[in-house]
């Protein structure tokens, strides 16, 4: 009967996958924190995608991007969610479901 929020989702990987952008953009910032691990921020216009839990980064802030660059590499036994990738989508600043930005 618990319930929590998250403004992502947890996407299992092969340890160190690459990981792309889902749209072209700008790196709006990169940096660690506990709850995202290190982590990628693009921003699309109104909408900003996260890459979280990432063992390697590849790009840098203020950097222009295409769809599908690849931004680093996915996380592994060494971070904190293991093998995964940490993927949230804002609209405005809302966190929205981003499944369908995903292929």
């Amino acid at each position: 009967g618990t319930t929590t929020n998250s403004p992502g989702v947890d996407y299992s990987t092969a340890p160190g996958a690459p990981v792309r952008s889902v749209f072209e953009g700008v790196v709006q910032r990169v940096g660690t924190i506990p709850t995202y691990g290190t982590y990628i921020m693009v921003t699309h216009g109104e909408f900003v995608t996260l890459y979280g839990n990432l063992s390697n980064v590849a790009v840098r802030q203020g950097a222009t991007v295409s769809a599908g660059q690849v931004l680093g590499r996915s996380g592994t036994s060494a971070q904190r969610r293991g093998a995964k990738l940490f993927f949230a989508l804002y609209d405005g600043g809302q966190a929205v479901n981003p499944s369908g930005w995903l292929r």
